[in-house]
C-alpha cells in the first residue's frame, strides 16, 4: 500500500487530544480509535473512488506543482523533554525495612545545608530499641561473669604451679628427711643393741625389736621417696592439665559471650542510628525536588508517591537536591530516529520561549519502560546537556529539543508530501504530455518537513504537490500488478492443506451434494467470525486479566499490575488483600471507562 512519507512528531503521536479523547478515558480509547480510523479510511476510499472520475477530467494545469529546492538542508530530530539537573544529591531512606513519612518540607522550597527536610516514623524503632536494651544488658552481665570465671581459672593454674605444687614438694622432702633421720637412728640403735646382746645385756627379743625398727624406717623412707616421685612425674602434670583445661573452657566461654555482647551492642547501635536517620537534614543547600517517578503521557501511572503518610522503602530516593547551575534535558527519542543520533551532536533547546544551546551527552542502550496504552512503541532516553548559563531553569520544565543530525550542502530536496512510498520504493508524480506519470526517485535523509532527493529528477522537474490522488488511482487500476508484486514476497513458498477433519467445525458432518458453495461461504464466514471474535477478545476484560495474571493463580498482585494501574490499586482492590480478583478487575475497568 502506497503512502506519503509523512513523519508526525512525537507530540502528535502521543497527545491524547489528537484522537478526540480525554486522558482519563484511556481504558477503552484504543478500541474507539481503531473503529473511528477504520470508518474514516473506508469513507476516504469510497469517496475517493466517486471523486476519481471527476478528478480524471481535471486539467493538469489546475494541480499545484513544486520544483525541487537546491540548497542547504538541515536534518534534525525534534522531541519534547523534561528539564533536570545534571548533578543531583539524592536523599535516601536509610531505615532498615523502610518507614513512612511523618513530615516533609514542601516540594520546590529552597533549604540550607543542615536544615531538617524529612521526618520519618520512628515509633516501631523505639519499641525495638527498648527490647534490645534488655537483651544488651543481659548479654553484658553474662559477659562479666564469663570474664571473671576465666580470670579465676588462670589464677588457679598459677596457684597450683607456683604455690600448691611447691608446698606439696616441700612436704614430701620433709617426710623423706625425717624418714632418713629415723632410719639412721634405728640403725645406730640396732648396732648398740647387737653389741649389748653380745655382752649379754640385751635379750634376743629386744634385738629383734631394734631390727624391726630399722625395717620400718627403711619402708617409711621408701614411701616418702615414692610419694615425691609420683608428685613430680604424675600429680603435677595431671593437676596442671585439669586446671589448664578449665581455663581454656572459661576462655572459650568468655570469647563466646564477648561475641554475643558485641552482636547485641551492634544491633542496639544500628537501631539507635536508624532512629537518628528518621530525622533527615539537607546535605547541601538547594531546591527541594520530590523523587517521584514521572508517568508517561498515555496513562503510565506514577510509581511511589512522595508525600506525608506515604511509605518509603529502604534505600529509596525521597528527595533530590539538584545543582541548578548544571542543567540538562532528558528526551525520549523514537526507535526509528535514535539510530541517527550520536553523542556530541549540537542541539537547540526552547524552554518557555527562551532558547538555549546544548549538545547530546548520551543515548541509552535500552528503551524506556512504556505503558500498556503505548503498546510496542520503543523510545530511548537521550540526555542533552545545556551549554553556558542555565539561570532560571528548574527541574521538570517542559522543553522542546531540536537535535542537528546533519547539515547537507547544495542538495535537492522536496516537501515530504510530494513523495510517496510503496514497498520500500519512493516515487513522485509529474505531468508528461498532459498526463500524470509515476516516476521513481532515490531519497536520502529527511527532517519533519523535507526529504533529500539523490537522483531521479533535476532542478527543473515539476512534481505534483498532492500525489496521493494519482497514487490511489494507480493502485486501483494496477491491482493485478500489485497482487503479483505481493506474491513475489512468497515466491516458491507453499501452504500445507488442512485435513477435512480439521477444516470442518466440530460436530458437523460432510457437506451434502449441492452445498459446496454454501459450505465455502460458511467457512469464509467462520473465519470472519473468528477475526471478529479475536478483535473482541483484545478488549475483553477477562482476556486482559488472563494476560496480566502471569503466574496463573487467579489474582493479580501489585507486581503484575501495569504501571498505569498501580496508583489505582486501592480503588480496584475493594477487599484490601493486596491482590485483585477477576471480578474486582472487571469492575475497576468499567469504572475507569466511565
Amino acid at each position: 500500500m502506497s503512502r506519503p512519507i509523512l513523519q508526525p512528531t512525537r507530540t502528535q503521536l502521543h497527545d491524547p487530544q489528537c484522537f478526540g479523547g480525554s486522558y482519563p478515558r484511556r481504558g477503552w480509547a484504543k478500541v474507539a480509535i481503531f473503529v473511528i480510523m477504520l470508518a474514516v479510511i473506508s469513507g476516504l476510499v469510497y469517496f475517493g473512488n466517486i471523486l476519481g472520475a471527476s478528478d480524471q477530467g481535471r486539467s493538469m494545469s489546475d494541480e499545484p506543482v513544486k520544483k525541487p529546492i537546491r540548497g542547504e538542508l538541515l536534518i534534525t530530530v525534534v522531541e519534547d523533554g523534561n528539564m533536570e539537573s545534571a548533578s543531583n544529591k539524592d536523599v535516601k531512606c536509610q531505615v532498615a525495612g523502610g518507614s513512612s513519612i511523618l513530615w516533609i518540607v514542601p516540594d520546590g522550597e529552597y533549604v540550607k545545608e543542615g536544615d531538617r527536610i524529612v521526618e520519618l516514623d520512628s515509633s516501631s524503632l523505639e519499641d525495638q530499641i527498648s527490647s534490645q536494651k534488655n537483651v544488651f544488658n543481659n548479654a553484658k552481665a553474662t559477659l562479666i561473669q564469663a570474664q571473671q570465671d576465666y580470670q579465676v581459672a588462670l589464677i588457679s593454674v598459677r596457684e597450683y604451679e607456683e604455690g600448691t605444687y611447691k608446698k606439696d614438694l616441700q612436704d614430701h622432702d620433709k617426710e623423706i628427711t625425717i624418714s632418713q633421720e629415723n632410719l639412721r637412728s634405728a640403725e645406730s640403735a640396732l648396732e648398740h643393741a647387737q653389741m649389748m646382746f653380745r655382752k649379754g645385756y640385751v635379750s634376743s627379743n629386744e634385738l629383734d625389736a631394734q631390727k624391726f625398727a630399722v625395717q620400718r624406717a627403711q619402708l617409711e623412707l621408701a614411701s616418702a621417696e615414692t610419694a615425691k616421685t609420683v608428685l613430680e612425674q604424675f600429680t603435677k602434670a595431671k593437676k596442671l592439665e585439669e586446671l589448664q583445661s578449665q581455663a581454656d573452657i572459661a576462655e572459650a566461654r568468655k570469647d563466646s559471650e564477648e561475641a554475643a555482647f558485641a552482636l547485641e551492642e551492634s544491633r542496639l547501635e544500628k537501631l539507635e542510628a536508624q532512629k537518628e536517620n528518621c530525622i533527615i537534614t539537607a546535605p547541601q543547600s538547594g531546591m527541594i525536588v520530590y523523587a517521584n517517578d514521572r508517568g508517561s503521557r498515555f496513562g503510565g501511572g506514577q510509581g511511589a508517591s512522595i508525600e506525608e503518610g506515604a511509605t518509603v522503602r529502604e534505600r529509596q530516593n525521597i528527595i533530590r537536591l539538584p545543582d541548578l547551575s548544571k542543567m540538562q534535558v532528558k528526551v525520549n527519542v523514537h526507535e526509528s530516529k535514535v539510530e541517527e543520533l550520536q553523542a556530541g551532536m549540537p542541539a537547540s533547546i526552547v524552554v518557555q520561549g527562551q532558547k538555549y544551546r546544548g549538545v547530546v551527552e548520551s543515548i541509552a542502550n535500552q528503551p524506556e519502560q512504556t505503558s500498556w496504552f503505548q503498546g510496542n512503541v520503543k523510545e530511548y532516553a537521550t540526555i542533552v546537556k545545556i551549554d553556558g548559563d542555565a539561570e532560571g531553569l528548574k527541574p521538570g520544565m517542559t522543553s522542546e529539543v531540536t537535535i542537528l543530525v546533519a547539515r547537507l550542502q547544495d542538495v535537492l530536496y522536496l516537501p515530504l508530501a510530494c513523495v510517496v512510498e510503496s514497498k520500500g520504493m519512493y516515487y513522485v508524480w509529474k505531468s508528461v504530455s498532459g498526463e500524470p506519470k509515476r516516476h521513481k526517485v532515490q531519497v536520502g535523509l529527511s527532517n519533519e518537513s523535507f526529504v533529500e532527493i539523490k537522483s531521479g529528477i533535476d532542478d527543473e522537474t515539476e512534481v505534483f504537490e498532492n500525489p496521493m490522488q494519482f497514487e490511489q488511482r494507480y493502485i486501483s487500476s494496477n491491482g493485478e500488478a500489485v497482487s503479483e508484486e505481493a506474491e513475489d514476497d512468497f515466491a516458491g513458498a507453499t501452504v500445507p492443506a488442512k485435513s477435512a477433519e480439521k477444516s470442518m467445525p466440530k460436530g458437523s458432518g460432510a457437506p451434502k451434494a449441492g452445498q459446496g458453495d454454501q459450505g465455502a461461504a460458511s467457512s469464509g464466514g467462520g473465519r470472519g467470525g473468528a477475526g471478529a471474535s479475536s478483535g473482541s477478545r483484545s478488549s475483553d476484560p477477562s482476556a486482559f486479566f488472563d494476560r496480566l495474571d502471569k503466574d496463573k493463580d487467579g489474582s493479580i498482585s501489585e507486581e503484575e499490575l501495569p504501571s498505569f494501574l498501580k496508583d489505582r490499586l486501592s480503588g480496584i482492590d475493594t477487599d484490601g488483600d493486596k491482590a485483585i480478583s477477576k471480578e474486582e478487575f472487571s469492575e475497576g475497568l468499567k469504572s475507569m471507562a466511565k
